[in-house]
């Protein structure tokens, strides 16, 4: 619910919703009937208020469980609890929500540098190698434009042909894309 004048109006505020006995329900300002018991209340609350308290106190919208000082020390707790791992000298690592990767530490540093971060703040995360890309079949891939009994493949030997080709490039190239883990990267 949106007010006119962008007033903030708290979901706990006692005088927002009430019981009708007439109805034998709960309503609020924008008079709709939003049943009985603890579970209308809540729903009459929810749609007529615009805000809430997070669990520190904070004001935040409704439609937020915490504000961002509570989001990010939750976020961070579970950080620290993840696998902390050594780094290989050899593997990448990434910010962890991020898409910001590292090949050494040395990119570390000058990124921690550039940007003014104190490196004990960024939640390196271990990264592996994706192991398998996956071939093409370029059928599957065009299955709605196929009968039952023909396929592209049928019709263009040469796409299919060539589509045979990367399959065999595939097969015989190691991947070069990493995906960060659930293991957090150990600073020293």
């Amino acid at each position: 619910m949106v007010t006119k004048d962008n007033k903030i109006v708290m979901y706990d505020d006692e005088n927002l919703v009430e019981y009708r006995t007439d109805l034998e329900g709960w309503t609020g300002p924008d008079r709709l009937y939003y049943g009985k018991g603890p579970e209308g209340e809540r729903r009459a609350r929810y749609a007529n208020s615009t805000h809430t308290k997070c669990e520190c106190g904070n004001v935040i919208t409704k439609t937020r469980t915490r504000c961002d000082e509570c989001s990010s020390k939750s976020s961070h707790e579970y950080f620290l609890k993840l696998e902390e791992v050594e780094w290989d000298g050899e593997s990448m690592m990434c910010i962890r929500n991020d898409d910001r990767f590292f090949s050494d530490m040395d990119e570390v540093y000058d990124y921690c540098e550039m940007d003014d971060i104190d490196i004990n703040d960024l939640e390196l995360m271990h990264c592996e190698k994706m192991n398998k890309i996956n071939e093409v079949n370029i059928d599957e891939l065009n299955e709605e434009y196929s009968t039952e009994d023909e396929y592209l493949s049928d019709f263009h030997p040469e796409i299919a042909e060539k589509v045979k080709e990367l399959n065999e490039l595939i097969r015989n190239t190691e991947p070069k894309i990493w995906f960060a883990t659930n293991k957090r990267i150990k600073l020293s």
